[in-house]
């Protein structure tokens, strides 16, 4: 299993969108690059990145795949255990935010 401590110095939001946003300011994208490499537009990313839009499972992908090849250093870990332990990562913040 993914040593969650190497994750957690990447990112540990409590929300998929603070995630979207953490990691594309950290792999140094603008909106909208992200917006033109997935089709979509500038102002779709930044509704998704404040969560007035659901984080499309397109864009999810496509953040975790760019930070599992350009700030996860660990390649002894598979990418579907990289992007379970962010999922778990996130989940047990936002449960921990909800219980103070």
């Amino acid at each position: 299993m993914l040593g969650e401590q190497r994750v957690q110095h990447l990112f540990f939001p409590s929300t998929r969108a603070e995630c979207i946003r953490i990691l594309r300011l950290r792999l140094g994208f603008t909106q909208g690059e992200v917006a033109e490499k997935l089709g979509l537009s500038r102002e779709q990313v930044s509704k998704m990145e404040t969560s007035f839009l659901h984080v499309s499972e397109t864009l999810w992908d496509f953040m975790l795949d760019q930070a599992y090849r350009q700030l996860y250093s660990d390649k002894n870990v598979s990418y579907e255990d990289f992007k379970s332990t962010v999922s778990r990562l996130i989940h047990n913040r936002a449960k921990e935010d909800r219980h103070g």
